[in-house]
């Protein structure tokens, strides 16, 4: 967090001045130049922000008011924050592989099948199964679909819901804390997983997605970091069957070896460096979903006048 903090404060008084300069936008080639001086990693993905939002409507263009340059130069920053945070998950997210792995090279491991450290529960494929017009954009219990779990967890920019009585009409699928879903049919072993800090209390998966349960001798987090790996992505494609539409059936999950820690020490040492990079990812995850709305609120109020 403290690198995109220091990103923002580093990036915010240049692209203020730019803003600010004679009440218009001075031109792409000064800024340029001005972001080419700021030497940051992310000058790249600043510099789309800047000449693509809205359609170019920040350069070249007169302000009618002060209070209008003001939502400008906030809704650029908004932006670039936004992104920016998405790139550091993203870099935490590996350095989260690159301890997991490190502590399977430096400790004695062992290969264990999945079943003993995990339970499988498949979603509802009964005649219960929701029809397309009980879904709805807003209800009692979010139902999952393929763009809700990502390669990086889960996405909720596009949601669907049920009530209440056809949640309750379901049986097997609905999601308790800390459990993790996972991909088994179409795309493939993406997982999220489902703790206090997902907004929605009522989550059930669809028929294309499993639940994995850690057992409780292993904290959900090991395994969500597991299931994430290069490593298991190798088994995935090994077990991967179908042509049309890719599937793994439980029973080739359950029976498929995974090397962990051998010392339980070593396990609970390694899930504490995890859970703080998972904590501060869900915290940047929640900030750039509340960016996200604020950014469109204010290119909306930019856009009418």
């Amino acid at each position: 967090r403290s690198t995109t903090v220091t990103g923002v404060q580093t990036c915010a008084l240049p692209i203020l001045r730019c803003f600010f300069f004679h009440d218009f936008i001075i031109g792409e080639a000064y800024a340029q130049r001005m972001m080419q001086s700021l030497q940051l990693a992310v000058v790249d993905n600043l510099q789309h922000l800047l000449f693509n939002i809205g359609d170019k409507f920040l350069l070249h263009r007169p302000f009618s008011s002060n209070h209008e340059m003001r939502t400008a130069s906030v809704a650029v920053l908004v932006n670039y924050s936004r992104h920016s945070e998405s790139i550091v998950n993203d870099n935490l997210a590996a350095m989260a592989q690159a301890i997991f792995y490190d502590s399977i090279n430096h400790n004695e491991s062992q290969y264990v099948p999945l079943d003993s450290i995990v339970d499988f529960i498949d979603g509802d494929r009964s005649d219960n199964y929701p029809a397309f017009d009980e879904f709805s954009n807003e209800g009692y219990c979010l139902f999952l679909n393929a763009s809700n779990v990502t390669s990086k967890g889960f996405n909720f920019d596009s949601c669907q819901f049920i009530s209440k009585e056809k949640d309750l009409a379901l049986r097997k699928g609905h999601l308790e804390i800390d459990d993790i879903i996972f991909t088994s049919r179409g795309t493939l072993g993406n997982v999220a997983i489902y703790d206090e800090m997902i907004p929605y209390p009522n989550m059930r998966i669809n028929s294309g997605m499993l639940i994995i349960r850690p057992k409780k001798k292993i904290r959900p987090i090991f395994i969500y970091t597991l299931l994430k790996s290069a490593y298991m992505k190798d088994v995935i494609e090994q077990l991967s069957s179908g042509s049309a539409q890719p599937q793994i059936p439980i029973r080739d999950l359950k029976t498929a070896l995974v090397k962990i820690p051998v010392s339980t020490t070593a396990i609970e040492h390694l899930i504490h460096k995890l859970l703080y990079i998972h904590e501060t990812c869900a915290i940047n995850t929640k900030e750039v979903m509340e960016l996200k709305e604020l950014s469109s609120i204010l290119l909306s109020q930019l856009s009418r006048r």
